[in-house]
Order: C-alpha cells, then sequence, then structure tokens
C-alpha cells in the first residue's frame, strides 16, 4: 500500500495522517517536543563574546579601546591569552587585562597605530559553546580610522577599594574641554581643560560608605567620549584582579613550563611637542621592560620626516622589572612647521613604536612646567610607580619623573627609620669623657703637693 504524505485538517487520526490543527498534541509528542527545545536553544546559546563598551567598532586614532568578555570559561583568559592583528600580521599592543564578578575587561591603547582593519583575538582558551567544549579564536574585528582623537585614557577600567585617578591627555592641537560624569557616589571635578599634549591626572574620591558598588564614569570632550566600568569593592581578593603575569619559572593550566617572554613598551607612547623654531630641546621618556627576561641590544629608527630633528640617546640594555630612560633630543627648523612620525624600539624580535608629534612655532612660549631645555615626560603613574610621601624612602630603583621621583613597581615605599647612631656616638663620647676624669683624679689624687718654705 502506497504511504499517504497528505495532512487531513479533521480533528481525528488515522494510520497514515496526522492532524496538524489539533491544539493538543499527543501526549507521547510532548516529552520529546520540549527536548527538542530545550536541546536547540542550548546549542544557540553565545558560547562566549567580545563587545565593546562604546555603540561601534570604529575607532579613531589614539583612541582607547575598552571591551568585556563574556562567556563560561573553563581557563580563565590571561595577558598572554590576548592577541591583536592588522589583517593577519599580529601587532604589539599595551593593553591590560582583569577579572571582574565572572567578566573579564580588557583595555588597549591605541595610540601609535594607522588606518586600517584590526582585530582582538582571545586564543588557547577552554570555554562552553552550549553543551560543547570549545577552543576556538574567539575574534573581534575592529577599525581605526582617519581622524584623530581628542584624548586618550588610561586605565580603560577601575578595580580598587578606594579612591583612584584617571589619566587624560589631549591628542589634538588645539586646547580642549573635558566634563566628567560620575554618579552620587563619587566626588572629582566636573571639567578639565588641557591644552595641546597636556597630560593630566582626573582624581576620583568616594563620596560616602557604601563599600561596593559599581558604575560607568562619563569622560566627554567635543568629539570624543569614554564609558569607563568602575568596580569599588573593599572585599577584594585575587579574583577581583587577576595578575597576567606569568614569569618563567610558572607553569601554564596544562602543568607545563612557559617560556620566557619579551615585552617592553615606551611610556608614553604619544608626545607631542611644540616648540620655538631655531631652537633645541630634550624630551625624556622611558623605555618599560614588562617581560621576563632583560633586553640587550636594544636599536632604535626614525622615520625619514623625523631624521632631520631628532636624535636618541639610550642605554641598548634594560635589566628584568626596570625601566631605560630615553633622550629625545630636538632642534627644530628655521621654519613653522608641522611634523608627525615614530621613534621605534627593537629587541630581537619584538617592537614598540612611540607616536612623535612635531610643531615648530614661532616666538613660542613653553607653558609653566614645560620650560627650559629639558622636559620630563612620563608619569609616575604610567611608569605603574609610587611617588613616596615625605617620611617615607624608597627601598630600591627610582626614575625622575614628569611628577617627582618615582620609586618604580620593583620596590616599596618604606618608613624612614631613624638611626641610633648618633646616639650611641653621643653616649660613646660622654662615657669617655668620664673615664678620662676618673684617670686623672684617680692619678693626681696620690700626689701630695710639695710645700718649701722660704729659707
Amino acid at each position: 500500500m502506497k504511504r499517504s504524505d497528505t495532512f487531513n485538517f479533521d480533528n481525528s487520526y488515522t494510520k497514515h495522517n496526522l492532524t496538524v490543527n489539533n491544539p493538543n498534541p499527543p501526549i507521547f509528542l510532548k516529552p520529546l517536543f520540549l527536548l527538542t527545545i530545550i536541546i536547540i536553544s542550548l546549542s544557540f546559546i553565545s558560547a562566549a563574546e567580545i563587545n565593546f563598551t562604546k555603540n561601534s567598532s570604529d575607532f579613531n586614532q589614539g583612541e582607547t579601546l575598552i571591551a568585556k568578555i563574556s562567556g563560561n570559561f573553563l581557563d580563565k583568559p590571561a595577558e598572554d591569552n590576548v592577541f591583536f592583528y592588522r589583517g593577519h600580521v599580529r601587532i604589539p599592543m599595551v593593553y591590560e587585562i582583569s577579572e571582574v564578578n565572572n567578566d573579564f575587561y580588557i583595555y588597549a591603547l591605541l595610540s601609535g597605530k594607522s588606518q586600517g582593519n584590526y582585530s582582538l583575538s582571545l586564543e588557547n582558551v577552554r570555554y562552553m559553546a552550549g553543551l560543547q567544549e570549545s577552543e576556538e579564536n574567539i575574534v573581534k574585528n575592529f577599525t581605526i580610522n582617519q581622524n584623530i582623537s581628542d584624548f586618550s585614557v588610561e586605565p580603560g577600567f577601575v578595580i580598587n577599594d578606594t579612591g583612584f585617578s584617571i589619566e587624560v591627555q589631549n591628542l589634538q592641537d588645539s586646547q580642549i574641554k573635558i566634563t566628567v560624569s560620575t554618579s552620587e557616589h563619587l566626588l572629582s571635578l566636573k571639567e578639565i581643560n588641557l591644552n595641546p599634549g597636556e597630560t593630566r591626572q582626573i582624581d576620583f574620591g568616594l563620596n560616602n560608605e557604601e563599600k561596593s558598588f559599581s558604575e560607568e564614569i562619563k569622560l566627554a570632550s567635543s568629539k570624543t567620549s569614554y564609558s569607563i566600568p568602575v568596580f569599588i569593592t573593599s572585599n577584594l581578593t585575587s579574583n577581583g584582579g587577576i595578575d597576567n603575569n606569568v614569569t618563567s619559572n610558572e607553569t601554564t593550566g596544562d602543568g607545563q613550563e612557559s617560556a620566557q617572554k619579551e615585552s617592553f613598551r615606551f611610556e608614553p607612547n604619544v608626545v607631542i611637542v611644540s616648540m620655538s623654531t631655531d631652537s633645541k630641546s630634550k624630551r625624556i621618556v622611558y623605555l618599560m621592560n614588562t617581560g621576563d627576561k632583560a633586553l640587550k641590544d636594544i636599536t632604535f629608527s626614525i622615520t625619514s620626516a623625523l631624521k632631520p630633528y631628532v636624535t636618541i640617546i639610550s642605554s641598548e640594555n634594560i635589566d628584568e622589572n626596570s625601566t631605560g630612560r630615553v633622550e629625545i633630543i630636538i632642534e627644530s627648523d628655521t621654519e613653522e612647521k608641522l611634523i608627525e612620525g615614530e621613534v621605534t624600539a627593537e629587541s630581537e624580535n619584538f617592537t614598540s613604536d612611540l607616536k612623535l608629534t612635531l610643531n615648530f612655532i614661532s616666538d613660542y612660549v613653553a607653558p609653566e612646567g614645560e620650560q627650559g631645555e629639558e622636559v620630563i615626560v612620563t608619569t609616575c603613574i604610567q611608569l605603574k610607580g609610587n611617588i613616596c610621601a615625605e617620611k617615607e624612602e624608597c627601598s630600591g630603583e627610582t626614575a625622575d619623573a614628569k611628577d617627582g621621583v618615582c620609586c618604580l613597581p620593583s620596590a616599596t615605599c618604606q618608613v624612614i627609620k631613624k638611626s641610633s647612631t648618633g646616639k650611641i656616638i653621643g653616649w660613646t663620647l660622654v662615657v669617655l669623657v668620664l673615664l678620662l676624669l676618673f684617670w686623672f683624679f684617680k692619678k693626681y689624687k696620690k700626689v701630695k703637693p710639695q710645700i718649701k718654705f722660704p729659707k
């Protein structure tokens, strides 16, 4: 008998026909139907994804990229799992990653990156994709356009249990105004004005006794805006913010020892210099060794546009967890000019770029803080260090920063202990004097004076 593939639209069941307009399907089909729906739903659950905090994947040059990574991770993403590409070529990038409430946040400084197509990729991390375990790369594409961002920010997110600062830098050749918007939880300035190339810290304080909260700080100029996630908690643990640096003695998740990693970066990596024509000036920046081994045979190259005006003086070697002073000597032209280019540091197979803009202006008068031939550009916060208090001293390496003598991350600020050497010397002298007096008295006490009578 030939099988019928037609449907009857009455309310009865036949041997070969199935009614479709019955609102109540057969009881034996209900569990199967629900199970199918559940399996299909799970298969469509987003496994892991990267989302930018701005509603666009188009960035201006110099802008700070901020992204959130969500997913059911079996391996926690760390710094070694984050990669940046231009097209299909891997590129160096200054970035940080941390975990908050099972989500991960990344910010990257796009300073010095030219126009083009880029991607952020999370690699070699296991996560759940529906019911399946996956290790496919999690990729988010973005573009950098031809426009210059008004300003950059660092850091791009905040995880803290007290007050904090956010550093902003004007990337334009004219003054800009930045407005600051926060909730009632935080105290800060409402707006600041930045001169061309100026870098400034915006300080934030806690406004009440609430110990844990999260919010977004809004920083905006006329053409650029940021939403910076802030997480304040009094219960910060190692889970609140992860240390993403894997040293050469640590092991990875599979128990295999990781290789030593070379990495370094300019701080800052964008420098804008305005100076008078036919003059000479010097800018001091630092090259930070952020890897796990010493840097050797560092070479510097300068793009052709800058070569007639710029000379670089720096050490060829930088120890592990240390910084190298880089002197940028600039001799301006006799005519007004605006010149842009890059200084590239290279060691073995790793490079780092510094974007340098020179603005030669007739009869230019430098603002307060930039007067004199030598100007330190790098701040202590950029070096990830601390400026010790009046009654403290640094236990290790220091560096001259824009805002003072910086105690570098490899050292700590310690309270100066009053030396007891002075007291010991003082009491020793007192004892010696007393002993001398005692000896003198004892010696001459036994000598009887001879009295001679006149004849």
